[in-house]
């Protein structure tokens, strides 16, 4: 240590075999000191003039620059022609570069370009690279964040409904630029521009195709067309009316109900399952909205709690908006003579014998 006031030495401080060169770092302030014979960089503490680490280089470190737009030191090391890099923040190696010519001597940092310049000794040449290559830009991240079919109801991902209507709310995260719009595809069609422009986003899809799967994908993109690499996934089944009856039914008897009450709940769903296999959509209507009588009075009455008979309430009512029902009970009907209407004499015949089973299964 030499003091410039005076031009005299005041201090030497003990590092590694043969130091060559030095650098100091305008970051943490610290000064490194390559030694060619030891293999390794002495950090010194500019404030207390200790030694305070020794981080291992390639095989003879001749010379070092420090890049404070990174805070990395180079170490150019002759013998083994690489340069090390040392991140300034923890004082610890983090890569080498290779094959940068023969004998690398002397590295210098560029504050105008911003460029690294190393002396190749034996090769009479100079290596230049770029210390902080541009990045490429970060994409966009998109989520879906609900999901309704056509009744209002909540969908979850792998869920299913009988409606054939759904709408979806997409939004995304920014990366490097703003949100531009989003992209979509549906059974695995092309992507192309879908929503309402904004984010979060508003898809919706309508007249889908029942008793099958179908597969929802969007992504973000941003205003540079950088788009989401990974877009937001979502799938599910539209229920035929028929898989929604038994769809009841197994929830029925997944709650373990005596068998009383499990017949005279099914009765009138086997009923709508075999109207609806007969393509009679009013029929059904008529079932349904007898099973739906079925649940309220087994409600009021103890015979099934509150949240059982919502649970079935609701899938019912489901089934019968797919199936355009009106809110009351209807029944089929024949026209008189004197122009007014009155039940079928097959539908009347119909239900009592429903009526009849179900109150003798009450009864068991």
């Amino acid at each position: 240590m030499i003091d410039p006031a005076t031009d005299t030495v005041v201090k030497s401080i003990s590092v590694g075999s043969d130091p060559i060169f030095a650098a100091y770092d305008s970051t943490n302030h610290d000064i490194y000191v390559a030694n060619q014979f030891s293999n390794n960089v002495y950090v010194i503490d500019d404030a207390t003039d200790q030694v305070t680490s020794i981080i291992p280089a390639g095989s003879g470190p001749v010379g070092i620059a420090h890049d404070p737009i990174n805070n990395k030191i180079y170490v150019a090391n002759a013998a083994s022609d690489d340069i090390t890099i040392i991140n300034g923040s923890t004082n610890q190696p983090i890569s080498t570069i290779s094959s940068v010519g023969d004998s690398p001597a002397t590295p210098v940092y560029s504050p105008v370009n911003h460029l690294i310049y190393v002396t190749i000794a034996l090769s009479n040449n100079v290596a230049i690279f770029n210390p902080n290559p541009p990045q490429p830009p970060l994409p966009p991240n998109t989520a879906i964040i609900s999901a309704l079919d056509g009744n209002g109801a909540p969908v979850q991902n792998g869920g299913s409904t009988v409606s054939t209507s759904i709408t979806f709310q997409a939004t995304a995260t920014q990366g490097s630029n703003p949100i531009a719009g989003f992209e979509c595809s549906l059974d695995a069609s092309s992507f192309s521009t879908c929503g309402s422009n904004t984010n979060p986003s508003t898809v919706s899809y309508d007249n889908l195709a029942a008793g099958q799967q179908h597969i929802f994908k969007v992504r973000a993109v941003d205003t540079t067309e950088n788009k989401d690499p990974t877009p937001a996934i979502f799938s599910w089944t539209i229920l035929t009316p028929q898989q929604a009856v038994q769809n009841i039914i197994n929830t029925i008897d997944n709650m373990h109900l005596s068998k009383g009450i499990t017949t005279s709940l099914e009765a009138p769903l086997n009923a709508a399952l075999s109207q609806l296999n007969r393509n009679n959509h009013a029929a059904a209507c008529n079932t349904l909205n007898a099973f739906l009588h079925q649940v309220n009075a087994k409600g009021d009455n103890g015979q099934l709690t509150s949240q059982q008979a919502a649970d079935l309430r609701q899938q019912a009512i489901t089934i019968e908006s797919s199936l355009g029902c009106s809110s009351t009970t209807t029944t089929t009907t024949t026209t008189t003579n004197n122009g007014g209407s009155k039940p079928a004499p097959s539908e009347i015949e119909e239900l009592r014998t429903k009526y009849d089973q179900s109150k003798k299964a009450d009864r068991e």
